[in-house]
């Protein structure tokens, strides 16, 4: 399992002033999302104006819905999980300033059912790929075409980019060890 958070970031939680000895440092994942749209930047400084410019929520409360944009939800969950953070820092902003900052609290049993999930679309979809059989063929399994309304997205993505992953795969067995730098890699035939 894996992220690419943009920060680990050590806070207060809001309300609380750095020099304040009873305030307990926090670490957090951080995400910066920086926007540019009018209206975009209309509804962050609108959060901002409601809640000010650093706040806290729970994952899943009204809060959360309302100041964590819906793209960003899976994204610092994953986060959360492969960090095994209590806490994710959303940084939203403008070009030349942030808009506001909401420090988010992930229960350990959110973290724990999210990693569970993930794991099970992994087995259902993906774990295949990584046994021995599968380097020596270059088609899918038969049982890859069943349909399963919950991974069909999934599946199609990782069927239309199999022959590409099975040529890395085999390339980076006959190197044994990573490929080079992709400009230096002018088809994967190489």
């Amino acid at each position: 399992m894996a992220a690419s958070c943009d920060g680990i970031s050590v806070v207060v939680k809001p309300g609380k002033a750095k020099t304040d000895t009873n305030a307990r440092l926090i670490i957090a994942s951080q995400e910066i999302k920086t926007k540019v749209s009018p209206v975009l930047m209309r509804d962050a400084r609108r959060i901002a104006q409601t809640h000010g410019k650093y706040f806290e929520c729970i994952l899943g409360s009204a809060i959360w819905f309302e100041t964590v944009p819906e793209q960003y939800r899976g994204q610092m969950m994953q986060q959360a999980v492969v960090t095994n953070l209590d806490y994710g820092l959303l940084t939203m902003g403008t070009t030349n300033s942030i808009c506001y900052s909401v420090l988010v609290y992930f229960p350990p049993d959110s973290r724990e059912s999210w990693g569970t999930r993930v794991n099970d679309v992994w087995k259902r979809t993906c774990e295949w790929l990584f046994e021995a059989e599968t380097l020596q063929s270059i088609s899918l399994p038969e049982w890859f075409d069943e349909t399963d309304d919950d991974l069909v997205e999934i599946l199609q993505i990782t069927k239309s980019r199999f022959p590409m992953w099975h040529a890395a795969r085999l390339k980076f067995r006959a190197n044994r060890g990573p490929l080079p730098p992709i400009a230096k890699v002018r088809a994967l035939v190489q």
